[in-house]
């Protein structure tokens, strides 16, 4: 058995090693899990490679971690379907008990620019955005995507590190691939 080199590496990461056969499996320190499960964020927290003991491969500890994989998943399916609705310019997310909505001014920027973003199945650049929903700069762009995240995760009772559009550096910004949305 040896040790890990210091390098940082989440559960999700050594689920794919395993699969492709990097290493054999790991033993994480329970210290490490008991962290990990007590601010709920197992499939997402970097940890110390030098916190894991590789060792002989074991189906047990396989199906742990693969399960520890699927309930990060199962949070994002929690969030549930998306309806944005084109006549009434809102937003709407179903709850356990009841229908939450956020509603967006007509012929407003914001929702424009969600709209163009719904059709869009990649990043659409700045740039190209700023022109469309005829921003004044992509500074002004910038602001507006982080006014429209606030207001959705507000309006919709959403975590407070949700994002609705993701930006990316260079690249533009898109829906988040992590949600479902049905247009009417």
């Amino acid at each position: 058995m040896k040790k890990g080199s210091g390098k940082r590496i989440t559960v999700s990461e050594l689920i794919l090693q395993k699969h492709t056969k990097d290493i054999d499996i790991v033993s994480i320190n329970p210290d490490m899990v008991k962290k990990m499960k007590a601010i709920n964020t197992i499939p997402q927290m970097p940890f110390n490679i030098s916190d894991v003991e590789f060792i002989k491969p074991d189906q047990r500890v396989y199906d742990t971690l693969l399960e520890i994989k699927k309930q990060g998943e199962k949070r994002k399916k929690e969030i549930g379907l998306f309806i944005l609705d084109e006549n009434n310019h809102t937003i709407a997310r179903d709850t356990k008990t009841r229908t939450l909505k956020c509603k967006f001014k007509h012929g407003g920027m914001n929702f424009k620019l969600i709209k163009i973003l719904v059709d869009t199945e990649d990043f659409r650049q700045t740039r190209h955005l700023t022109e469309d929903i005829k921003s004044k700069s992509n500074k002004a762009l910038r602001k507006k995507v982080g006014e429209i995240n606030k207001k959705i995760r507000d309006d919709l009772k959403l975590d407070k590190d949700f994002e609705f559009i993701n930006g990316e550096s260079g690249a533009g910004y898109k829906i988040n691939p992590d949600i479902k949305i049905k247009v009417i």
